[in-house]
């Protein structure tokens, strides 16, 4: 049974009235998205508040916005938040993004989403648990929709997804001009046993641009002051044997909020 309370370094998630509870996949895309020289943040699906949070304490310059359609967890990511010494510089709101985008003219330097991702698969009876995972209230193209609307010229979009859905997802992101610039590949130790097809990675961590940058060699660049890399296949370091401790020690190092 998932706790109530998540003790961070830095801040506490209550989380008993939210229908998604911290995870790994928030912690790991809160530590990892690209920070630099940001100044407006905005979290979709802000669900406890956690990658809100951690954006926050990881750029002390940016305000940021969550948007959470469920108006139990927005209440509850909103105390987390006026509770954190980053008060001032957070707010959430409850409502859908297709919503928000409408009526928003604020554009955002970053924007980052632990998305709903199930299609046409099979549900859960609890009918809170479907809303935050399956992709019925936020379909993917709903989503890009709602980044290519407020998401600055220069700015970034980065996101967490299962392996399988990553390929559709940037399919769908293409039509609304968004390219995919970065991939960083996460598996599980138990997964690394496995060598099924399709089956190695567990997750991947994706940043789209709203230009498309073309890289010969899988070279890596700078753009906007942060790093990218333009790629048809993993890199070397996505594929190392060491990858997933890659990620525990940025855990580590970028948010510097994990508790023994």
């Amino acid at each position: 049974m998932p706790k109530e309370r998540f003790q961070f370094r830095q801040f506490t998630i209550h989380q008993n009235r939210c229908l998604m509870k911290v995870g790994t996949d928030g912690v790991l895309l809160g530590a990892w998205a690209g920070v630099e020289g940001v100044k407006s943040i905005l979290d979709i699906g802000a669900g406890t508040g956690l990658i809100a949070l951690m954006l926050a304490q990881r750029a002390p310059a940016a305000l940021v916005h969550g948007v959470e359609l469920d108006e139990g967890s927005a209440n509850q990511a909103a105390e987390n938040a006026s509770a954190s010494p980053w008060s001032e510089r957070i707010q959430i709101l409850h409502g859908s993004i297709q919503e928000y985008a409408e009526s928003c003219s604020f554009p955002y330097d970053l924007i980052a989403s632990n998305p709903p991702f199930f299609r046409n698969s099979l549900k859960s009876p609890d009918a809170g648990r479907n809303k935050v995972r399956h992709a019925e209230t936020l379909p993917f193209a709903d989503l890009l929709k709602a980044v290519a609307a407020l998401l600055n010229p220069d700015g970034r979009f980065c996101l967490i997804l299962p392996a399988g859905e990553a390929k559709v997802f940037e399919e769908t992101a293409a039509t609304f001009g968004l390219f995919r610039t970065r991939c960083r590949n996460v598996r599980s130790k138990s997964e690394k046993i496995r060598r099924e097809p399709g089956k190695l990675f567990r997750v991947f961590l994706l940043v789209f641009l709203k230009t498309r940058i073309l890289l010969f060699g899988g070279s890596v660049g700078q753009r906007g002051g942060f790093p990218f890399q333009q790629t048809d296949q993993p890199s070397d370091l996505d594929h190392d044997a060491d990858a997933d401790r890659f990620d525990v020690r940025l855990l580590s190092l970028n948010s510097g909020d994990l508790r023994n």
